[in-house]
């Protein structure tokens, strides 16, 4: 039987949020997304994401979905 790889889904809002030097106040405002939704968003701290919101955040980060997440593998 194949050994399954397992990982994890890094979440990089936050190190692009301090590159800027923008607030999570900020970041919420130039994404266009309420204050707690920006705050679960920098912290990583969620399961799903819309893709209607992740394109407001990509839009207001100036990134694309792959700078913003990044595969973590656990040995």
């Amino acid at each position: 039987m194949e050994d399954l790889m397992t990982g994890t889904i890094k979440v990089k809002v936050s190190e692009i949020l301090d590159q800027k030097g923008w607030t999570t106040a900020e970041f919420a405002k130039r994404a266009g997304i309420v204050y707690t939704t920006a705050l679960a968003i920098r912290r990583g701290n969620f399961a799903r994401i819309g893709l209607d919101t992740l394109y407001q955040v990509c839009e207001a980060l100036g990134v694309t979905p792959g700078e913003i997440f990044e595969m973590v593998q656990e040995e």
